[in-house]
C-alpha cells in the first residue's frame, strides 16, 4: 500500500504511515484530506475484530477523519482499483 501512496497521482497528498489519531494508530493517513486508510488482513473478518474495527472507526470519525478500509488481498490483487478507491475519497 505504501508504494501505491508514494506514486502519482497520490504522492502529492502526502500520506503518512502509522498515523496517530487519539489513542490509536491508523495504517496510513493524509491530514490534509482528513482521510485514513486501514489495510485489513484475514484476522479482521471475525466478529470480535469487526467490532474492534467499528470502535476504532468511531474514534477516527470523532476526530473528523473518514476511513477507507481495503483488504490486503485487494491491495495485492487489484492495486489500481485501490488507487481509484482512494482517489474517489479525496476532495476535489
Amino acid at each position: 500500500m505504501w508504494m501505491l501512496l508514494r506514486r502519482p497521482p497520490l504522492r502529492d497528498w502526502h500520506f503518512r504511515r502509522q498515523v496517530r489519531i487519539g489513542p490509536i494508530h491508523a495504517d496510513f493517513g493524509c491530514h490534509t484530506a482528513k482521510l485514513l486508510i486501514e489495510v485489513d488482513g484475514s484476522q479482521h473478518f471475525s466478529d470480535p475484530a469487526q467490532e474492534e474495527d467499528a470502535r476504532r472507526d468511531r474514534i477516527f470519525a470523532a476526530a473528523g477523519y473518514a476511513v477507507l478500509r481495503v483488504t490486503k488481498a485487494e491491495v495485492l490483487g487489484d492495486p489500481e482499483a485501490v488507487v481509484a478507491a482512494v482517489l474517489g475519497r479525496l476532495p476535489g
